[in-house]
């Protein structure tokens, strides 16, 4: 159960590093799937079900504050079942009412402070959308500054942001490794399935699932610097960029 403000597992400056064996989902997703009824002013309205995507004090009378929050807003085809446009990346705010009588008649609020003519042209003729509560912030795994990493027979479910990340890695090795959609839930992780930035040496992908993200499966990039400065008398090997 992933708690808190930091990433599920840190793993920095380690070489050898393995996962392996391990299923992992949230204990309330952070994303809410709902209906839309209609956006009037600065609201937008949607009708879910709290049973599956409950509210503070629904679940074990915890506090979630994050789900006062909205990052992105995105459409759903609920026939194919994968998500379409639009796809609204705005902060905003949200409240939900809770249907005592009928849970799946709870009704969720999401209001902006800007655009407001923007998202409203972006809802029409869609009839589901998925409600963001996060989406870059507290990632599955992420590794630092290492090498040598395996991964295998690894389900994720569910992430508040990415699923794996490294950042100036060396050789990783994914090995049925899936990110996935649990049962009926429109969406696994909240953003990329993996990303990976200023990596080098062989990264290897065998038997793996990245499917239901809310954004990219597989992000696999580096930097370009601009050298500004150099200090040949006093320092040879040091540039400053």
């Amino acid at each position: 159960i992933m708690h808190g403000k930091s990433n599920f597992f840190q793993v920095s400056n380690t070489n050898g590093f393995q996962m392996s064996n391990l299923v992992f989902d949230t204990h309330r997703v952070p994303f809410t799937y709902g209906r839309y009824l209609g956006m009037v002013n600065n609201q937008m309205t949607l009708e879910f079900d709290a049973s599956e995507y409950p509210f503070a004090g629904f679940v074990d009378g915890l506090n979630y504050n994050w789900l006062s929050q909205v990052n992105a807003v995105l459409g759903y085809d609920a026939d194919g079942q994968h998500p379409i446009y639009p796809d609204i990346w705005l902060s905003g705010y949200c409240a939900a009412t809770i249907n005592s009588a009928d849970p799946t008649k709870s009704t969720l609020t999401i209001g902006y402070d800007q655009n407001l003519a923007w998202v409203m042209s972006q809802t029409s003729g869609v009839d589901y959308f998925i409600v963001r509560h996060e989406t870059y912030s507290r990632n599955f795994l992420q590794a630092q500054d290492s090498q040598n990493l395996r991964f295998s027979n690894i389900v994720v479910y569910s992430g508040f942001s990415m699923g794996f990340v490294g950042l100036k890695t060396t050789n990783l090795e994914f090995d049925s490794v899936e990110i996935k959609k649990y049962s009926t839930r429109p969406m696994s992780v909240n953003s990329d399935g993996v990303h990976l930035a200023l990596t080098s040496g062989v990264i290897s992908i065998d038997n793996s699932v990245f499917e239901g993200q809310g954004d990219d499966g597989l992000n696999v990039y580096n930097y370009f610097f601009r050298v500004s400065a150099t200090f040949a008398q006093t320092y040879p090997n040091v540039v400053q960029i």
